[in-house]
Parts: C-alpha cells; sequence; structure tokens
C-alpha cells in the first residue's frame, strides 16, 4: 500500500488512539476530580466559568464527532472544494492532497480536544496565549500546509 492511501487511515488510528487515551486518562482521573470543575478560561488565563465534571466527556465526544464526520467528508470527494478547478491532469494530486489535509485535520482535532480535557483536568491557569497557540497550531497548519502544497511546491 502506498504513502497516499496509508496515511489516512494512519491518521484515523492516531486520532482515535489520542481521543481514547484521553477517556483513560479521565477515567482514571475521575474520583479524584472536584464535582465542580473550570468549564471556561479566558484568553488571559483567569477562570470564568463552572460547572460538574461530567462537562469533561463532551470534548472527547467533540473529539471523536469531529474525528467521525471528517472520516465520512473523506469518501464523498465529489463534495470537497479544493479551491482550484479540477481536471483529468490534476485531479489525482487534488484528491491526494485534500485527502491528506483531512486526515491532518483529523489528528489536529483529535490533539485540540484531548489538549482541552487535560488542561481543565489538570486545572492548568498558565497563560492564555499557550492555549490559543495550540489552537492555531493544531487547526492552521494542515490548511496551510495543504494550500503551500497545492500552489507553491507543487507536491
Amino acid at each position: 500500500m502506498d504513502r497516499a492511501r496509508l496515511y489516512p487511515w494512519i491518521s484515523l488510528i492516531l486520532s482515535v488512539a489520542i481521543l481514547l487515551g484521553t477517556g483513560i486518562f479521565l477515567a482514571a482521573c475521575w474520583k479524584d476530580l472536584p464535582a465542580q470543575i473550570p468549564t471556561h478560561v479566558s484568553f488571559s488565563g483567569e477562570v470564568n466559568g463552572w460547572g460538574g465534571k461530567g462537562m469533561l466527556w463532551v470534548f472527547p465526544g467533540l473529539g471523536l464527532a469531529t474525528v467521525i464526520l471528517l472520516t465520512v467528508v473523506g469518501f464523498f470527494p465529489q463534495t470537497w472544494n479544493p479551491g482550484v478547478k479540477i481536471t483529468p491532469a490534476n485531479r489525482d494530486r487534488v484528491f491526494r492532497l485534500m485527502g491528506e489535509l483531512l486526515a491532518d485535520l483529523r489528528i489536529g482535532s483529535a490533539v485540540l480536544f484531548s489538549a482541552v480535557t487535560v488542561w481543565i483536568v489538570r486545572l492548568a491557569s498558565g497563560p492564555g496565549w499557550v492555549f490559543t497557540l495550540l489552537i492555531a497550531v493544531s487547526l492552521t497548519v494542515p490548511i496551510l500546509r495543504y494550500f503551500l502544497r497545492m500552489y507553491v511546491f507543487k507536491g
């Protein structure tokens, strides 16, 4: 199996493993968690929202839903909007790059939702820029990688 066909499967397995690991981590910490946990933290790192600890399961659940959605979308390339006109000459390349973009976004979303869960469990109150940087890296790097490969490097 070539790299182009293997990478989406690796990203799916890795994404599910990350979210499963987060669920195991959450289950292991569950009895030690307080009844009320921070549910919202400002960009400056201050807790400004509280809720029940059951809310922590929302993040891995959203991550799993996102991974499933991105996987399903991958089976319907005719629904994609790659930003270029698809021709017989570029079809394989565009579909390969779009598939890799979806694979990268699966990993990025799994990392993001898992990091949010771990961050809240650990009651991290560090500077808000760390979380902002995490969002920027996990969601924008895959998109930038796609556009660079599509328009600049042609690979």
